[in-house]
């Protein structure tokens, strides 16, 4: 009869374990799902602070306040550039209860230059009520750096516009904004009609 009953508790411990990992692969879903659709209801999935860190999870991290829209100096580049991401093979862990995942970013930019999509493993840790409190955020170093890309690119400008390239790129850097993407758009749709002669 203990047998039975320490049985018993194990498979509910068992299935209360599976059943919470179920539900944190399915919250970051639905919020990775509502972010992607640009919809308001992303932020019912999130604590009210989250802290992101990219590579090493040191320091206070990037702070995300609950329904205060990012205003990062990349933001207005990505919704130019109609960033997206996809993902795969979401992984719970209970121990740390957290959820993660390889996700792929893609953009305009990428496709113009001819880069594939940017490889992360991100990792999402819940608090107590199954919220994203924390992130991190992992380079893979199969990445291509945009640079390696761009270099022919800049040649070729170089050749038939220094000016425009120095504004966009100066000292081998993007500087992003809504408007240099604009600008970087028509400068690679040039590119890449004269690449095509």
């Amino acid at each position: 009869m203990k047998k039975i009953l320490l049985f018993t508790a194990f498979l509910a411990f068992s299935c209360r374990v599976e059943n919470n990992s179920s539900n944190l692969v399915i919250q970051l879903q639905n919020y990775l799902e509502a972010k992607a659709a640009k919809d308001n209801s992303h932020w019912q999935y999130l604590a009210d602070t989250v802290y992101t860190w990219f590579d090493k999870k040191t320091g206070a991290g990037n702070i995300q306040l609950k329904g205060v829209p990012a205003s990062g100096i990349w933001t207005g580049w990505d919704q130019e550039m109609n960033a997206y991401i996809k993902y795969d093979s979401l992984i719970p862990d209970d121990e740390t209860h957290s959820v993660s995942g390889i996700f792929y970013e893609f953009n305009d930019f990428y496709s113009l230059i001819g880069k594939g999509p940017t490889k992360t493993k991100r990792t999402y840790w819940f608090d107590e009520e199954n919220l994203i409190k924390e992130i991190l955020i992992d380079w893979d170093p199969s990445n291509t750096m945009t640079a390696v890309h761009l270099k022919p690119v800049v040649e070729w400008v170089l050749r038939n516009d220094s000016i425009e390239i120095q504004e966009l790129y100066p000292n081998g850097e993007i500087i992003p904004s809504a408007e240099n993407a604009r600008k970087w758009k028509v400068l690679l749709d040039k590119y890449n009609k004269a690449a095509d002669f």
